[in-house]
């Protein structure tokens, strides 16, 4: 009996670790930010710096595999970039913006798509209404 129940478990355990590795990189770059953007208040350089590694896992794995994304999971990827992005330069951590520019420099849009997101925030401090400094859109 307790050998059974070993064995179940130790398949029940197996099954969790090859489903976390079989996730879609979409939603295994969105935990990631999901974990930091949590996390972000209490990290220490060491925690950003780990942070920045994984980081660049996942963008490497992007670059790689892009070609095989729908257009819907390479846009959740590029939020999920931009919003770990937002992330770093709202900590102001020094040590990990060199890779986060190096990675907007490959990323055509990318930091279109950062600039969207602080376009966001500015919004929703002024209550909705656009900054002053904002571009008007051009008339027709």
């Amino acid at each position: 009996m307790k050998k059974s129940y070993f064995l179940l478990t130790l398949a029940a355990a197996a099954a969790l670790l090859l489903s976390s590795c079989t996730r879609p990189l979409p939603d295994r770059m969105d935990a990631f930010v999901d974990k930091v953007e949590q996390n972000a208040d209490t990290y220490t350089e060491e925690d950003w710096e780990l942070a920045n590694e994984e980081f660049q896992k996942l963008y490497e794995e992007y670059k790689a595999d892009k070609g095989s994304l729908t257009g819907d999971q390479v846009k959740q990827v590029r939020e999920a970039m931009s919003r770990y992005v937002a992330k770093v330069v709202e900590s102001g951590v020094s040590s990990v913006t060199g890779a986060i520019e190096e990675i907007g420099n490959q990323l055509p849009g990318f930091f279109e798509d950062l600039g969207n997101i602080f376009k966001g925030i500015g919004e929703g401090l002024s209550g909705g209404r656009p900054a002053e400094n904002a571009e008007k859109p051009a008339k027709e």
